[in-house]
């Protein structure tokens, strides 16, 4: 979908999409640098990217997702619930609705809102600098604010699960 055609939405399902990824989703951040094949001995390559995750046993919210927000649903193999195997549906934006689609839940975010937040602000490093194509440098200092982001991504999934408990 494009900015355009997100901005049709009506905010009822921003904010219906905002509680679907507060109870049963999931916003990943993901930095690496890794030493894959690097072009010399001290270059490390970087894999960024930011995903967001709806995940649920009824396949209707996923293709509910899909149908007014564009992106792609996947059918799960099987996990043993209350001992029967239940399948469960993944839906998930391309990665460059990320972006959009984080931006438009943002308000009624509750519980998510600043792993939102700090997931806005690392995909913005990307849409800004480029990712970590071949032939691309990003520049250390943008490295390194993704990182930072990254672990802050990750802080914020760890005081997620500490206060639950």
């Amino acid at each position: 979908m494009t900015n355009a055609e997100y901005k049709l939405i009506p905010d009822v399902d921003w904010a219906r999409l905002a509680a679907f990824v507060d109870g049963e989703g999931c916003i990943s951040v993901d930095f690496r640098r890794v030493n894959k094949t690097p072009r010399t001995r001290s270059e490390k390559q970087v894999q960024s990217h930011c995903a967001l995750y709806i995940c649920n046993n009824d396949f209707r919210l996923p293709m509910w997702c899909e149908s007014v927000f564009g992106g792609v649903v996947h059918e799960r193999k099987p996990r043993i619930i209350q001992g029967q195997p239940r399948v469960h549906y993944t839906w998930s934006p391309g990665r460059k609705a990320v972006l959009a689609i984080l931006t438009g839940i943002l308000p009624w975010l509750i519980i998510k809102r600043e792993q939102a937040e700090v997931a806005i602000a690392f995909v913005n490093t990307i849409a800004r600098h480029g990712g970590s194509g071949r032939g691309h440098k990003t520049p250390a200092n943008v490295l390194d604010i993704r990182e930072a982001l990254f672990k802050r991504a990750h802080e914020l999934k760890k005081e997620y699960v500490v206060r639950r408990a």
